[in-house]
């Protein structure tokens, strides 16, 4: 796989106060299988240097990992260590109901405060017959930025792609 040199999910920032937003990271668990811990902490740390070296923001990054899918049976160890991060949007509801909770996040916490959201899924169709793009589109025209990431991007991310930023 070749590696990214200047590939950006976020226009870049052209303010001070741009730069230093806070990213959120939704890691979306849906049909796929569930990553192990290990792969989400890699891409976790890569992701962290990939926004602030490429994406230049310095306001660092939350994680918070969406598991859509009720029939999704987590292994002991994913709670005892890593619960502060781990939502769950399940209930009785169908799919695209706790798909649309995962969504009121994004807007509630957008009230609060301006954010990136860095949503990471390997649902190729992401968001698709949702209000994802409604959602994306609306905050977009406040400032707001909504972009969708594979994990295989930054879990397959070579270490020496950010030699170029001098980092160690």
């Amino acid at each position: 796989m070749s590696q990214p040199t200047s590939e950006r999910f976020f226009p870049p920032p052209t303010t001070r106060l741009d730069g230093s937003r806070l990213t959120m990271v939704y890691w979306v668990i849906d049909d796929g299988p569930i990553p192990s811990l290990y792969e989400i902490w890699k891409a976790y740390d890569k992701i962290g240097s990939y926004l602030a070296h490429v994406e230049e923001f310095r306001g660092g990054s939350k994680l918070e990992v969406y598991f859509l899918k009720p029939a999704k049976v987590l292994p002991k160890e994913y709670w005892d260590h890593y619960e502060e991060f781990m939502r769950i949007k399940n209930g009785k509801e169908g799919k695209g109901v706790r798909f649309e909770r995962m969504l009121l996040d994004i807007l509630v916490w957008s009230l609060l405060e301006k954010r990136n959201y860095l949503i990471i899924s390997s649902n190729k169709d992401f968001g698709h017959g949702t209000k994802f793009n409604t959602v994306r589109d609306t905050l977009k025209e406040k400032g707001i930025t909504v972009t969708v990431a594979h994990p295989d991007f930054f879990i397959n991310l070579d270490p020496s792609f950010f030699d170029q930023f001098g980092i160690p």
